[in-house]
């Protein structure tokens, strides 16, 4: 499942394939589109793999996109990694982001934002993918 915050989430059929994609749209000022993965995909590491998390995503061009893995050890955050991209306007653009995992037996949390966006601009997101080797 997935939630956001600051921003409402809706499916739209504008999608990169299939029938549809997550259509997230700010709505708070000063606040980024936050798409989080609710419950979190992967409830249990394990140590010494690395993850990869990966998205298709669409929005207004020249403005930023963030993917992020933090890794919690039950409510303790042990540490996070992010890639920042920049959109392409209505072209679909790949984003991935690798972290290493450093305890067995954590969570891990994907996060997908817009960055700066104004309030009603939307940011599309779709075939979303974790991996862990």
């Amino acid at each position: 499942g997935w939630s956001a915050s600051a921003s409402t989430l809706a499916r739209t059929t504008t999608a990169h394939s299939g029938t549809g994609a997550a259509a997230v749209t700010l709505t708070t000022t000063g606040s980024d589109t936050l798409l989080n993965d609710s419950p979190n995909w992967n409830p249990s590491t394990k140590a010494g793999t690395t993850c990869t998390a990966s998205a298709w995503v669409q929005g207004p061009a020249g403005l930023k996109v963030q993917i992020r893995l933090r890794e919690y050890q039950g409510t303790v955050a042990a540490g996070y990694t992010s890639a920042t991209f920049t959109l392409q306007g209505s072209t679909w653009t790949q984003i991935t982001v690798s972290a290493p995992v450093t305890n067995g037996g954590d969570t891990l949390d994907l996060n997908v934002y817009g960055k700066a966006f104004a309030v009603g601009q939307t940011l599309l997101v779709d075939d979303v993918s974790e991996v862990c080797q």
